[in-house]
């Protein structure tokens, strides 16, 4: 009877000693980790939410040539560079049956510069697929933290890309050119674009004690054709047609004499006049013809 009651006191030990190093040891949670409706975090987000700071996060700093190079096709890195290209796939129209397009992307390059066509790429750009460019600038210099994915949609030798966060890291501008037509498909930005001024509107200064009616804001009609501006319907546009508007007229001296010029105007969201077309605010202009 003593010898099974000290059998049963020594398991009981055994059995104490188990949950007494257990409870030396705290249980530890990891971080869930949800996915954002646009995949972007910034730094603070990333710190709050994973416990990692801005130094650690910058240990994986690549440059675009190592990604190609090292043949990397998957994990996440940061790269530096300037955005190259915007690319955003055009809104299809209703009922019409419209060809599958590419995903809306940036390309970021080491380099500063513009380039017009995924051709032109080289080792040193990297194309970025993005849920929405807007918030990028053609010439500008960011910090990206990218995600290479599993998958290759596109013709190029990496894996796609896909942008979880950036900073601005600041830096000048560099537009690209667009044609009249290509800009009457953009909903926002700042380009450069060249044309015929046909058409100059300039509201008439009104004489001293009368009371007139409030005009349009002075602006040209910039086309891609060299029209008879004494037959053109000012109602009537077409594609080849850009309203932009001239402001106070100082940043350029803009003749209706069939003059070609080259312009840097930005599109803006809110159309003035609703003709179909896009209407634009001048920003700088050269006269080149």
């Amino acid at each position: 009877m003593h010898k099974k009651f000290q059998n049963r006191f020594i398991q009981f030990l055994i059995v104490v000693s188990f949950f007494c190093l257990g409870a030396d040891r705290p249980f530890i949670e990891l971080p869930s980790i949800k996915q954002n409706s646009k995949s972007l975090v910034s730094v603070s987000e990333a710190n709050e939410r994973f416990g990692v700071g801005q130094e650690k996060l910058n240990n994986n700093l690549i440059s675009i040539e190592e990604i190609y190079q090292k043949g990397i096709t998957g994990g996440t890195y940061h790269i530096q560079g300037y955005v190259a290209k915007i690319y955003r796939c055009p809104p299809c129209p209703p009922e019409a049956a419209c060809k599958p397009c590419m995903s809306d992307n940036i390309v970021v390059s080491q380099e500063k510069k513009a380039v017009d066509t995924y051709e032109e790429l080289t080792e040193q750009d990297l194309i970025v697929f993005v849920d929405d460019p807007t918030p990028f600038e053609v010439g500008k210099k960011y910090q990206f933290l990218i995600q290479i994915l599993d998958v290759k949609t596109a013709n190029k030798k990496v894996n796609n890309v896909k942008l979880i966060y950036f900073e601005d890291l600041t830096g000048g501008p560099v537009y690209q050119e667009f044609s009249i037509k290509e800009l009457n498909h953009l909903a926002s930005g700042t380009f450069y674009t060249t044309g015929y001024a046909v058409l100059i509107d300039k509201c008439p200064p009104c004489p001293r004690g009368a009371q007139c009616e409030p005009c349009p804001p002075d602006s040209v009609v910039l086309s891609e054709v060299n029209k008879e501006w004494e037959l053109i319907d000012p109602m009537v546009y077409s594609e080849e047609d850009l309203v932009v508007f001239i402001g106070d007229g100082k940043k350029c001296d803009l003749k209706q004499d069939g003059g070609r010029y080259k312009l840097l105007v930005k599109i803006m969201e809110n159309k003035f006049y609703h003709v179909g077309v896009n209407n634009a605010e001048l920003m700088e202009c050269q006269r080149i013809e």
